[in-house]
This record gives C-alpha cells, structure tokens and sequence, in this order.
C-alpha cells in the first residue's frame, strides 16, 4: 500500500485499489497533474473520493533511490525500473507508480485546443477547472476531479452556444447510461 498525507489526514491506499492513472499537463505549460482512480474511493466521513489530483512542478527534480534489492527489480519489475533514478519530479514519481501499481498511465491524445492545449478551460457546476479529451473518455479537474468513459455516454448536447466578439462559449451537457 501507499501512504498519502493529506491536509485532513493520513490514508494508507492499497496499491490493488489504484485502478486507473492519469498523467495531464496543465494549460500553464509548467505544472501537471497525477490523477489516481481508487475503487473503492477514499472516505472522509460520509463523503467519498474516487480519485487522488496530485499537482506537480514541470522544473522541479529530484533524486531517488530505491529501497529495493537488485533481484526484486530483475525479477518483479523485469529491469524497468532502477535502483537510482534521477529527473523531474513527475516523471520519476509516473515511472514508480505505472511499474509498482502495474496500471497504464492515460495520457492526453491529439487533441489540441485553439491555443495549444491539451485541455480545455471550463467549470463544472460552480468550479473552475480543465476539461481533458483523452482515448476513451474525458477527465475534468480540479474540484472536483470526474471521469466519464465514451462507452457510458448516451448523448451529448450543446446549448447556450455565445460567439459574441471576445466572448466563446458553450454548454456542454453529458448524459450517461
């Protein structure tokens, strides 16, 4: 399992639990995000959260070793990871977690937006955040964090359509099964 200090507490996630992780860039070009989908989600009290947004510097590095012996990491990881590993932050901490949890680390795709993004900016309901179109489904975060698969999607609607001189904007309402 994993340990996760949070500002309301301390969780020990088991690694099995880690179902699905996502790797998005930030429209700022110089953060991204860790998203982890848990199943079952995280509890505090009675609320639930099915996905962990951790938000990392592109510029910040880091060295790490492994307290792994040479046999683990031949044998368990076949040689893709290394005892010593030496970067950016993210990339060392993606590279841990793909081998470690033994999940695929959902990217964003072609999709680029009209001012070189691989997000696009909106809010869901009251909050701001960034609307991801990825292989198969779309990821919204920040607050908060929603995953929807094409495959549970039964419609898809625009309205409220606005192209008034600065100002483009839409609804984008989504149905699920």
């Amino acid at each position: 399992s994993s340990g996760i200090n949070a500002e309301y507490g301390d969780y020990k996630i088991p690694y099995r639990t880690m179902i699905k992780l996502f790797l998005l860039p930030h429209n700022d070009q110089r953060s991204v995000y860790f998203v982890i989908t848990t199943d079952p989600p995280i509890r505090q009290g009675q609320t639930r959260y099915p996905h962990i947004v951790i938000q990392f510097i592109k510029d910040d590095w880091s060295d790490l070793t492994l307290e792994i012996d040479d046999e683990t990491l031949a044998t368990k990881y076949e040689g893709k990871l290394q005892k010593e590993m030496a970067g950016p932050t993210y990339e060392i901490f993606s590279k841990v977690m793909k081998f470690v949890v033994g999940q695929k680390i959902f990217v964003p795709g072609n999709f680029v937006s009209s001012r070189n993004t691989q997000a696009i900016t909106c809010s869901h309901k009251a909050n701001s955040g960034y609307l991801y179109p990825l292989e198969r489904g779309f990821m919204f975060v920040v607050k908060p964090p929603v995953y929807i698969r094409f495959d549970e999607i039964s419609s898809v609607n625009f309205s409220r359509v606005a192209s008034v001189a600065q100002i483009r904007s839409f609804d984008l309402e989504i149905e699920t099964k």
